[in-house]
């Protein structure tokens, strides 16, 4: 499995079409240094998609995975079971916190964490979801 950053994989950077969008290196940046944090191996389910394959799943228009400019984008970081995601969450809050992540999704089955422009609409938010 080739590693794109330490703790990110090369596959879980790319769009799971296939069609070879690939996470900018600001956000594939702070996406390793959280992990870093976290400790432990945590398989990423999603970052970047393109516009074809966020219709296909039924994203949302507004999905923060389509954003991919410098420093932007999203991630669903696997936290299947209550333990993990008590360990990720208070990361990921001194992240929102700090500025850097603005926006936070809390999964039965992922933390999604995003960078988001001020100007969207789940900007300066954190909430509970519903894994796909």
């Amino acid at each position: 499995m080739s590693r794109i950053r330490p703790h990110i994989t090369e596959r879980e950077a790319h769009c799971r079409c296939s069609c070879g969008k690939v996470t900018n290196d600001g956000f594939l940046t702070i996406i390793d240094a959280l992990l870093s944090r976290y400790g432990k191996p945590c398989r990423i389910n999603c970052m970047v998609r393109c516009d074809e394959y966020n219709t296909k799943i039924g994203g949302s228009k507004t999905s923060a995975h389509l954003e991919n400019k410098h420093g932007y984008g999203a991630a669903d970081l696997r936290c299947n079971n209550p333990i993990d995601r008590a360990i990720m969450l208070p990361i990921a809050i001194f992240y929102f916190d700090a500025g850097i992540i603005n926006h936070i999704e809390v999964c039965d089955e992922h933390l999604h964490v995003a960078k988001v422009p001020l100007d969207h609409p789940h900007a300066g938010k954190i909430h509970w979801g519903k894994s796909k």
